[in-house]
């Protein structure tokens, strides 16, 4: 038996069905490298979905890899009740690409929760587009348009 074949076998066996979404033969992948991902049995496509994070960056992005590990090394997870350096720099970051005062964000784990802050501007703040390139590319999702 392919190991495809096992994995998909496994995955109807013990996870629920709304895990199992969108096709009737799901490829089963293994790893990714820029924008090409390998499925367990070694076969070798071009990621035409590049859904979340690979979108901008690419599977196994070097760069990205770095900075998660320099990152996990210190401090893997913390409530935004407590400030941290590197939330505080990301938040810096955003507020020197943003449009003059758009500056303050509310920064979370879902594409939802980091849009919260465009439906909350006063009517005098020239808002982004919500469907614009730059909200979608923060959001990582184009779903709620």
């Amino acid at each position: 038996m392919k190991k495809s074949t096992e994995l998909i076998t496994k995955q109807k066996k013990h996870l629920w069905p709304n895990q199992i979404l969108y096709y009737a033969n799901p490829l089963p992948l293994d790893r990714g490298d820029g924008m090409y991902v390998w499925d367990v049995d070694g076969n070798k496509y071009l990621d035409f979905f590049a859904g979340i994070l690979t979108t901008s960056v690419g599977h196994n992005n070097g760069r990205v890899r770095q900075r998660i590990n320099e990152q996990l090394d210190k401090l893997i997870h913390s409530s935004t009740l407590y400030p941290n350096q590197a939330h505080i720099e990301y938040a810096e970051m955003l507020a020197q690409i943003t449009p003059e005062g758009l500056d303050t964000f509310t920064l979370g784990p879902a594409g939802r929760m980091r849009m919260k802050r465009p439906y909350s501007w006063p009517r005098s703040t020239p808002a982004t587009p919500k469907s614009s390139p730059c909200v979608m590319a923060t959001a990582a999702n184009r779903s709620w348009r």
